[in-house]
């Protein structure tokens, strides 16, 4: 059980911890990291550590960060208060983890038996994952409750008011809604609270039925043995509110705990099978059953393999206090780093537990590298090695989750003669508030959340931080998903037709079929200026929206057809103020920007930064561009378009492990997003096989054709469009694309008032003499 845990899935996610190890190496052991909110201090020294959660941890807490966004559905105490709250919570819970307490493993033992009865003897694949989230219910209500939930098959205890599987899923979802607030900070008030408090109380009235019959128990049998967490707190308070509240804290702490530490091992053990092989060795002879508290301690190999798998994969890899008081941490400061540094209260500490167990100095070399052998060797101090926290606030449940994560091992090693992954994934972290930039555009969607303040909050924020107009974007986006394909209103990757196209490149209307494509060399230019800068100078110049779509006339003045510009051509002016917003996002986060530069210098920026912005921008730039055209994609003349002929002219295209674990999956299923543009991403996979057999031929996919090789295609072979009879689904009012020079996310743009900015004609006229040598 963890007393610190990071809620509603706030476990650091793999890059970000990585991240904070390299920014650790660059910037020393502690750094200050001033944000709009206060000064923030980040450190992995052992000596700031040991000042934090040790000897002056009275003077660090978590209550002014954690108690307001938490205390709706859990209350005050040890996870949330300080002070005497805290050691009141923390008095009430401690019996229960006593060592006779945790001693008596069987109901762990039968339950983990059911997990290893699930697994095929086969050698076929099993995901263990929901097995262990299903064993950490019910082994953590046996517990804290006295008796499992039945999630794994057990019987549902009578008179409950859920049975284990919807207690579960409200549980879990009342800890999603838990971490939207502390994410959200003092704009928490802007998460709806209707749809959370229905989760809420669904668990408070489930816990509170236990509650009660603990209480009736105690006051019966007040010389029977405590059974249960629930039991114990019913002997110390006849409070329903007060078992309640501790018991539901007692059960955040234990989410995922034992889950994790089981999962994390074998996924250690998998990739290291001479390991797996001599632990299967040391603990054949353990024959007991159930097992025992001191069976467990039998292996030493055993105990190194835990160690290990806590020290490169911390429960906690990360762990937040802010100073209660003006106080110092004892290093940092000066130019050498070893001064004190003065903490004013209202200072945040975030530790990096996931950088701390790296270091070579304490734990050898290779501290990168999974080696239970070097725990025969280094013997690290209580703050070089925080596995469950240290000093007061340690980990209450640290001896039970190792004990039956003991077990686990144990029996696997004893019943498989081999496990292995079957993926070649390096270890990945799990951040189960969805990735930012798909977060964002479900936002400007109202896919996110039924709030559309909250949705509007969570899209400014997100797309202001990449310098997006949040506003801006979502009303041009709006229209492009109203007017998809529509050659007279679409905002998106509209191209031109045969006289403009001929137009464009200065030659004969007749003689547009005789044109050849550019060099290679040439379109090889010209996807890199499209990939690096396409969708910047979109928003400055709604280069790929066809002229007759503005709902003003259009402006001459510089930027007037902008994005930026609130009272421009692109806006309705009742939309003016909203505009003005995202203008006031960007210029926060210019400001912001700045701000870093002065601090960290421009080479951290432009690394930090504005590399991952240009990589963002080709991102967008191709998964859009790619969505829309095809060769075999119509595009629709004003009088024959409908908004099902153009959602669904629309193709899913395959971009292999990045389209599936990086974009989850938004790249392999675009037609359904234009269909139904509130589907949640999550859902678009199930979503587009139930229409594929409605939509039949009308339904567009190109799955075969590598990143690359459809980028290529679709640069070459769709420059302009027009009627061609010769398709066997030709209609009248559908265009088609056809090839040539110039693709058109270029001479569609027609440098609409980019040229006020950037005198590039001459270079973009270097390559079309060649076609215009055809004349």
């Amino acid at each position: 059980m963890k007393n610190e845990a990071n809620y509603g899935g706030f476990s650091s996610a793999t890059g970000s911890l990585k991240q904070g190890a390299e920014l650790h190496k660059r910037f020393g052991s502690t750094y200050r990291d001033p944000t709009f909110f206060g000064l923030s201090i980040k450190t992995k020294d052992t000596e700031n550590i040991h000042a934090v959660f040790g000897y002056r941890s009275r003077e660090w807490g978590v209550g002014p960060f954690r108690l307001a966004a938490m205390a709706p559905f859990c209350g005050e105490g040890l996870l949330t208060t300080d002070g005497a709250v805290w050691e009141h919570s923390r008095a009430l819970l401690k019996p229960a983890f006593h060592k006779e307490s945790i001693s008596d493993l069987s109901a762990f033992e039968v339950l983990f038996g059911q997990i290893l009865a699930r697994v095929p003897r086969d050698g076929s694949t099993i995901d263990l994952q929901p097995l262990l989230m299903s064993l950490f219910v019910d082994t953590s209500a046996t517990f804290l409750l006295g008796e499992p939930l039945g999630v794994l098959g057990n019987s549902r205890a009578p008179g409950a008011t859920l049975d284990g599987i919807r207690f579960q899923r409200h549980f879990m979802l009342s800890l999603r809604a838990v971490g939207m607030r502390l994410r959200m900070g003092f704009l928490r008030f802007r998460v709806p609270e209707k749809e959370s408090v229905t989760h809420w109380r669904l668990v408070h009235n489930f816990i509170d039925f236990f509650a009660d019959r603990a209480i009736k128990r105690a006051s019966e049998e007040q010389s029977i043995a405590s059974k249960s967490l629930i039991d114990a707190l019913a002997k110390q308070s006849n409070d329903q509110k007060v078992i309640r509240t501790q018991t539901i804290q007692a059960m955040m702490g234990a989410a995922d705990t034992t889950p994790l530490l089981i999962s994390n091992a074998v996924f250690l053990l998998s990739r290291n099978p001479k390991v797996f092989a001599d632990l299967r060795s040391e603990v054949a002879n353990i024959t007991s059953k159930p097992m025992t508290l001191e069976d467990t301690k039998q292996s030493s190999l055993l105990r190194n393999i835990i160690r290990e798998s806590l020290r490169l994969y911390p429960i906690f890899p990360t762990l937040a206090r802010v100073a209660l008081v003006d106080t110092v941490l004892p290093r940092g400061g000066g130019s050498e780093g070893n001064s004190p540094i003065f903490a004013p209260t209202g200072t945040r500490v975030l530790s990096n537990f996931f950088s701390l167990h790296r270091d070579e100095s304490v734990f050898g070399p290779n501290a990168e590298s999974f080696d239970p052998s070097r725990w025969n060797r280094i013997s690290p101090g209580p703050f070089e090695y925080m596995a469950f926290g240290a000093g007061q606030r340690a980990c209450l449940g640290r001896q039970k989750a190792i004990a039956e994560a003991s077990i686990a091992l144990i029996r696997i090693a004893q019943n498989f003669t081999r496990i292995e992954s079957r993926d070649d994934q390096l270890w990945c972290g799990e951040q189960r508030m969805v990735c930012m930039n798909v977060n964002g555009h479900e936002a400007g969607h109202g896919a996110f959340s039924p709030s559309d303040t909250l949705n509007n909050t969570v899209g400014w924020i997100l797309h202001s931080f990449m310098l997006t107009p949040y506003f801006s974007w979502r009303s041009t986006h709006r229209r492009h998903h109203i007017y998809a394909n529509n050659m007279a209103e679409d905002h998106n990757y509209v191209p031109p037709q045969r006289e403009e196209y001929a137009n464009t490149l200065g030659v004969d209307i007749s003689r547009v079929e005789e044109l050849t494509e550019d060099a290679p060399i040439v379109t090889l230019l010209r996807i890199v200026l499209q990939q690096a800068i396409g969708f910047p100078w979109y928003l400055l110049t709604n280069i790929t929206a066809s002229d007759t779509s503005l709902p003003g006339k259009k402006s001459s003045v510089l930027l007037g057809n902008s994005h930026i510009a609130p009272y421009g051509s692109l806006f309705r002016p009742d939309e003016a103020h909203v505009i003005i917003l995202s203008d006031i996002g960007l210029a926060l986060m210019i400001g912001i920007l700045h701000l870093v530069t002065h601090r960290i210098g421009l080479g951290m920026v432009a690394l930090l930064y504005v590399q991952p912005y240009i990589w963002l921008n080709h991102w967008i730039v191709a998964i859009t561009y790619l969505h829309h055209t095809h060769p075999d994609l119509p595009k629709y003349e004003e009088d024959s378009w409908t908004f099902l002929k153009g959602a669904t002219s629309t193709v899913d295209r395959e971009f292999g492990f990045i389209g599936k674990h990086i974009f989850h999956s938004i790249i392999e299923f675009h037609v359904i997003h234009h269909l139904f543009p509130k589907i949640p991403f999550y859902h678009a996979e199930e979503a587009t096989k139930a229409i594929i057999p409605l939509l039949g031929h009308e339904y567009h996919s190109d799955k075969k054709r590598a990143f690359l090789g459809g980028l290529w295609e679709s640069f070459t072979k769709c420059q302009w469009v027009e009627p061609d009879e010769s398709r066997s689904q030709a209609k009248k009012g559908m265009l088609w694309y056809k090839g040539g020079p110039s693709p058109p996310p270029e001479y569609s743009m027609r440098l609409k008032g980019i040229s006020k900015l950037f005198r590039i004609n001459a270079w973009m006229n270097m390559s079309t003499s060649a076609a215009k040598n055809v004349q």
